[in-house]
């Protein structure tokens, strides 16, 4: 009970710091700058359905090999796929290789990464964004698909699907897949949102994720859309015997990573897990974890120079 209380005291001091710093009139201080070096438009036409805006940085300037085989898969499972790189050094072939698969790729640079390429590829890519019956925001933070995804895509028809959902801080779907159905997309506090995102650089990333992980879910919640995860965080819990005080300090993608592929058959394994967790102990557990899913394990040892 003590160890209860004195984490929602924490919780609220934290809480408290934060929204004195968005009092300092973040909107004046930080404008929204797409900082757009590049724009290349893929060797096709607009004729899907669906609209995948995909986020990524690489700090080589290039498409990571996983990168490129999730965005293949969305491509496949019906997405038009624009990407918008952080990567202001990304060389012709690169660019080539991503237009073979892409309506259309945006290379820029300055502060924001995936809240702010999110906005980019929306409003500054020329596509036609609200004829979309869905829109997914994703990036390359996870290995992903490990597993199909099309029943994911298709169990839905409104509102808003996260893969997981968290009650760190407050309740919110975890960003790093967020699928938008059409009541939202043509409601006008979807446009709303995403313009009022702006370029906060890095070093505000409790604030970028007060304002936009949580914020989001917390913004859609409160005008009326139905908010949901494709694995509940809750569900699970209650399978794991995790006590509540844990629940809400609990990083789910990170602390119950295998249980979640495992079990659920979940779809994505973060890429900081190997440079939190998996070097760091040298444990090699994933390994036969990867080999059970349909991912190709081989992307991975190359990914994190295991080979």
């Amino acid at each position: 009970m003590e160890h209860s209380f004195l984490f929602k005291i924490r919780a609220f001091l934290h809480t408290l710091f934060w929204d004195l710093i968005a009092l300092l009139h973040a909107d004046l201080l930080f404008q929204y700058k797409p900082g757009i070096v590049k724009m290349i438009k893929g060797n096709f036409k607009s004729r899907k359905k669906y609209l995948c805006i995909f986020a990524c940085h690489d700090t080589k300037d290039l498409i990571s090999q996983p990168a490129l085989h999730y965005l293949r898969s969305l491509a496949k499972d019906g997405f038009d796929v624009v990407v918008v790189s952080t990567s202001a050094g990304m060389k012709a072939p690169t660019l080539k290789l991503l237009s073979s698969v892409c309506l259309v790729v945006i290379i820029r640079k300055g502060p924001g990464r995936d809240f702010t390429s999110w906005r980019c590829g929306l409003f500054d890519s020329g596509i036609d964004y609200a004829r979309y019956e869905k829109i997914l925001f994703t990036n390359d933070s996870c290995y992903a698909p490990l597993y199909p995804m099309q029943r994911i895509f298709h169990a839905y028809e409104d509102g808003i699907l996260g893969l997981i959902d968290s009650y760190e801080g407050q309740y919110h779907l975890m960003s790093y897949f967020l699928l938008f159905h059409r009541d939202v997309i043509t409601h006008p506090a979807f446009t709303s949102f995403w313009q009022s995102v702006r370029s906060l650089p890095a070093f505000f990333k409790p604030l970028i994720i007060r304002r936009y992980e949580i914020g989001l879910s917390q913004f859609f919640q409160k005008a009326g859309f139905k908010l949901r995860a494709w694995v509940p965080v809750e569900e699970i819990a209650r399978e794991c015997n995790i006590p509540e005080h844990k629940l809400r300090r609990l990083n789910p993608t990170h602390a119950l990573w295998r249980y979640l592929i495992e079990k659920k058959q979940f779809p994505a394994l973060k890429v900081d897990l190997f440079r939190r967790y998996f070097l760091l102990r040298n444990d090699n557990s994933w390994r036969e974890v990867i080999a059970k899913t349909h991912y190709d394990i081989r992307l991975i040892l190359e990914h994190q120079n295991l080979v």
